[in-house]
């Protein structure tokens, strides 16, 4: 009888033993998780949107200075794009695979705020008035040299704004684990301006120009009258952009064997897509852009 004990006890320990030296489960991850930590700044470049004394009329209905007769004026290119600096915070979340045993490598959902501030739409309008003013002789030739009066009067206008947009993207990385590796996918930003404004000024100048080149060095540009400036600023409803863009970058880690190191990222994005924006007095309208980041990626989890 007592056989039969001490073998099943000897039966039943060797079960015990032989299902606790089994290999345990691997552990299981969560179905989300924060991967990174980005911070970019940068600019967002967009074709310039030059308005017309119509537009800007429009944006400062009570501007003293556009009440002015500016017929015989011409309109003026004042530069070929237009920036906003940008600052952009965002988290980038990995999912976990169906038996929960391993963080996916692709794709990556990124979320995030991004900051703008710059100018939207630009005017410059300008007239020329140039009259004889003096004749000079020379001593030594006898050459006679005219001197003009040039008197110029400029009009500069320009509409700009303080955005915070939400952001949100799709991104696809090749070897994240790599000490050098590249990303796209697809995004899009969207938000209101926390503020918007139209800035007008004017500036007379009036100064002597002669065709002569010893002459002009000493006697062009001079002032026969002070310059006059004037300015206004006048605050405009908030307005609302869309902007659409696919995502282009390079990532590289800081170091490869040291945790710390490893989990640092030098990040270069390029942006380009298309800016859809609405402003209450103008409507809606939309430009091609690309939007230029450089900055810092802090991993948490690997992956």
């Amino acid at each position: 009888m007592k056989s039969n004990y001490v073998l099943s006890a000897l039966i039943f320990l060797i079960f015990i033993v032989s299902t606790a030296a089994q290999e345990q489960p691997p552990k299981s991850v969560r179905n989300v998780a924060v991967q990174n930590i980005d911070f970019q700044a940068g600019s967002l470049v967009q074709g310039s949107n030059f308005g017309s004394l119509a537009d800007f009329q429009k944006l400062a209905p009570g501007s003293a200075l556009l009440k002015n007769d500016l017929s015989g004026f011409s309109q003026k290119d004042v530069g070929k794009s237009a920036e906003n600096g940008m600052f952009a915070v965002s988290i980038g979340l990995h999912f976990g695979n169906k038996k929960e045993s391993a963080y996916r490598q692709n794709p990556l959902l990124r979320l995030g705020l991004n900051y703008y501030r710059g100018t939207q739409i630009k005017g410059h309008f300008e007239f020329e008035d140039r009259k004889p003013y003096d004749t000079l002789v020379s001593f030594q030739t006898g050459q006679v040299f005219y001197v003009d009066s040039v008197f110029t009067e400029y009009y500069r206008m320009k509409y700009s704004s303080e955005k915070l947009r939400l952001d949100v993207a799709l991104i696809f990385r090749t070897r994240p684990e790599a000490r050098v590796s590249m990303f796209t996918g697809f995004g899009v930003n969207s938000g209101v301006s926390l503020m918007a404004w139209t800035e007008i000024t004017k500036e007379i100048d009036a100064r002597t120009e002669t065709d002569n080149s010893f002459v002009a060095t000493s006697s062009s540009g001079t002032y026969i009258m002070a310059n006059s400036f004037k300015s206004e600023k006048f605050t405009n409803q908030s307005d609302f952009d869309l902007f659409a863009y696919v995502p282009i970058g390079v990532d590289m880690r800081f170091g490869r064997k040291n945790n710390f190191w490893r989990s640092l990222h030098l990040l270069f994005e390029l942006r380009p897509g298309i800016n859809y924006y609405s402003i209450p007095e103008l409507g809606d309208n939309a430009r091609g852009c690309i939007q230029i980041g450089l900055g810092i990626r802090s991993s948490i989890d690997k992956g």
